[in-house]
């Protein structure tokens, strides 16, 4: 569990830096909020930590279709083909 949370934390680790550079090389400001740690670090089993896991990947895919929406809607497709 610990290997595939970790591998998952460093790709989008990496996900996210490469939009900072995009975004930096474009001249823009790349401002990313905090996100809320998880009320607890104690899940009790391997499901209770993967449910909760998914709602945090749930949260960034919304936020992600939000980027390309406005991305579409200035027909900037450059952001639109980013991950």
């Amino acid at each position: 569990m610990y290997k595939f949370s970790a591998s998952a934390a460093n790709r989008h680790l990496g996900e996210v830096r490469s939009f900072v550079k995009y975004q930096n090389k474009r001249g823009g400001e790349a401002v990313l909020p905090t996100l809320a740690s998880p009320s607890s670090t104690e899940f009790g089993n391997a499901l209770k930590g993967m449910e909760i896991a998914q709602c945090y990947e749930n949260a960034i895919y919304t936020e992600l279709l939000k980027v390309h929406e406005v991305a579409d809607a200035y027909s900037d497709y450059q952001v639109q083909t980013l991950p």
